[in-house]
């Protein structure tokens, strides 16, 4: 790959850079016991990508992404992920304003008495005290937002040249987004707990990367169009290359002579 790179003019080509999003390891979060998903942005600068959903596993367990991206390789490039947890009936803060208008107290038990059947206590989650918001909620913020981590390609493109690389990137807090003018949002206890856990690092990122480097003399049709792809190539490539002499005596009619094949 080296050496083939060496003798090519990549100035007007560009590289490709194939990144699979493997999975997200929490470190020493509160994982609800009720299926909680996820799911990824990758952010390079000029698009924002979603990956699909995931279901977010506790204690030190990898939750699966499986997703990949192809990026063109360029001087700058680097690109982050945040990772945001869906606000499902187990993750709303019971302390957050709520818009719906209260309806009257004397219709409301007037109504519940002749129509309502008699209510059934409701699940909740890891035996949570009713209005007690889940404490991974302390984690994320308004949006969502578990955590986010970057790259700056540079940094890491020897090592995945040519080859799948396995990096673990760790995972940080997101801060709040500011406030917009038609929207107030109120302080509550829940915030104060974020900005304590803002600082600790919500777990680690794993990455495959491979590096194809420019090469102009390549037919387009001939690059390889996912990870998978890459590896199969160099493994081919690495048979291939593979110094086997091998030598004997080469028997024919007409006499016997020793050849080098």
């Amino acid at each position: 790959m080296r050496d083939f790179r060496d003798s090519e003019n990549p100035k007007k080509a560009a590289g490709k850079v194939f990144v699979m999003v493997d999975s997200f390891i929490p470190d020493n979060l509160p994982v609800p016991s009720r299926p909680t998903k996820f799911y990824c942005i990758l952010d390079n600068g000029l698009h924002m990508v979603n990956t699909g959903s995931s279901v977010l596993r506790a204690g030190g367990e990898g939750s699966r992404i499986g997703q990949e991206f192809e990026l063109i390789q360029h001087k700058n490039l680097e690109f982050s992920l945040t990772i945001v947890v869906q606000r499902d009936s187990h993750l709303q803060d019971p302390s957050a304003p709520s818009s719906s208008s209260p309806s009257s107290p004397k219709k409301e038990n007037l109504m519940s008495r002749l129509f309502s059947s008699p209510k059934k206590p409701s699940r909740r989650d890891d035996d949570m005290p009713p209005n007690q918001p889940h404490p991974l909620l302390s984690f994320m913020n308004r949006e969502g937002a578990l955590g986010r981590a970057s790259l700056v390609f540079e940094r890491v493109a020897s090592q995945c040249l040519g080859r799948c690389a396995i990096f673990d990137l760790p995972v940080v807090g997101v801060s709040e987004p500011a406030p917009s003018l038609s929207s107030a949002h109120t302080a509550s206890p829940r915030r104060a707990d974020f900005s304590r856990n803002f600082g600790q690092q919500r777990g680690l990122l794993r990455l495959r990367m491979f590096y194809l480097p420019p090469m102009p003399s390549v037919p387009r049709n001939k690059f390889p169009e996912n990870l998978q792809d890459c590896i199969r190539g160099m493994q081919l490539a690495a048979i291939r290359n593979d110094d086997v002499k091998l030598e004997g005596v080469l028997t024919q009619l007409g006499g016997d002579c020793r050849v080098s094949f």
